[in-house]
This record gives structure tokens, C-alpha cells and sequence, in this order.
């Protein structure tokens, strides 16, 4: 926490360029946060059958950036608000498209994403490596927007990460805060 401290040459803390110093100091301390830290990222789910852990069957509804205590709606598709939750689930492990594309056609939260809706299970978007990649671009584009709305000087390449391996081979991670609610 940063606290107004006298300017040293005239002893005051009420000067106009002690409060200019005192914003500026504060942007910077805020950005330096953001980037340790990472972005405050909330997942909403509903449809659950429980209020304190994920099933396969609930639907991942909307994802939020949280910023100096606002929500900035992200408005993603269904496509990538499950690429976003897969991302947020495995934030410690990179994985390339071929892996994060296998996982979400295998994974039974994936797989029967929003089937507690009723009428059976529904299926959620099959992924291919192609698609996978066009989803991390176009999330990228949708936070580039998020954080202008907010106000964040962040890069969306900072937060979905793209790792290069030796043999060129490219690894998404997502490096972010990342908490869920469940609401009905």
C-alpha cells in the first residue's frame, strides 16, 4: 500500500505535485501488481448440481476481469469460454494445440458441458489443433478489448501465453488469477 509521505523540500503532502506523484506512484505499483500477479480472472458456471465444486454438466456462462473492483464482461462464445475455463483449469502446465484439443474432446466436464439443461446431453464444440489455434487468437483479441475498456496496460499475450519449444512446437498458458463461481 503506498501512503502520501511530505515532499522532502517543503515538508507538505498537499501540494499539486505531491498528488500527481502520489497517482503516478500508484499506476506504477498497480501495473508492477498486475503483471506479478496476474489479471483477476472469475468463471461463472450454472447448472450445477452443487454449489462448491464443478461437474461435467454445468455450462461455463461467462467469464469476468475484475479491475480495480468493477466486472468487465469478457464476451466470449461458447467455444471460448470452455478453451478459457480448460486454460484456467491447467494454468501450471503448457500444453500445445494437438494436447489441449484432445483433452477438451475427452474431458466428461468438456464433453457434457451445459447437459444438466435438460433434454440429454449435449455435446460441446468438438476441438481440433486448427481450432484450438483460432480460439487462443480470437481470446487474445477479446481481452486486447477487455483490457482497453477497463483501463488495464496489459498485453493479452502476457496473460495467454504462447511458449516455444526446440523444435518450435508452440505451448498455450494461461497466467492469470483464476477463481469460479457457481450461480443459478
Amino acid at each position: 500500500m503506498i501512503e502520501a509521505r511530505p515532499n522532502r523540500s517543503t515538508g507538505s503532502t498537499g501540494g499539486d505535485l505531491d498528488v500527481v506523484l502520489f497517482h503516478y506512484d500508484l499506476g506504477i505499483v498497480q501495473t508492477e501488481s498486475l503483471h506479478h500477479r496476474g489479471v483477476r480472472l472469475v468463471l461463472v458456471h450454472r447448472l450445477g448440481r452443487t454449489a462448491d465444486r464443478c461437474t461435467p454438466g454445468e455450462e461455463v456462462s461467462a467469464a469476468f476481469i475484475v479491475h480495480k473492483g468493477r466486472d468487465y464482461n469478457l464476451s466470449l462464445s461458447t467455444a471460448l469460454l470452455i478453451l478459457l475455463d480448460f486454460l484456467g483449469r491447467h494454468r501450471g502446465i503448457a500444453q500445445n494445440a494437438t494436447q489441449i484439443a484432445m483433452r477438451l474432446n475427452n474431458e466428461p466436464f468438456y464433453v457434457r458441458h451445459a447437459s444438466y439443461a435438460g433434454g440429454g446431453i449435449k455435446l460441446g464444440p468438438r476441438s481440433s489443433r486448427t481450432s484450438v489455434k483460432q480460439r487462443v487468437m480470437r481470446l487474445r483479441k477479446c481481452l486486447c478489448e477487455c483490457f482497453a475498456e477497463a483501463g488495464i496496460d496489459l498485453d493479452p499475450t502476457e496473460v495467454l501465453c504462447s511458449e516455444k519449444t526446440d523444435t518450435n512446437e508452440v505451448r498455450y498458458c494461461l497466467h492469470a488469477n483464476v477463481s469460479w463461481e457457481h450461480r443459478e
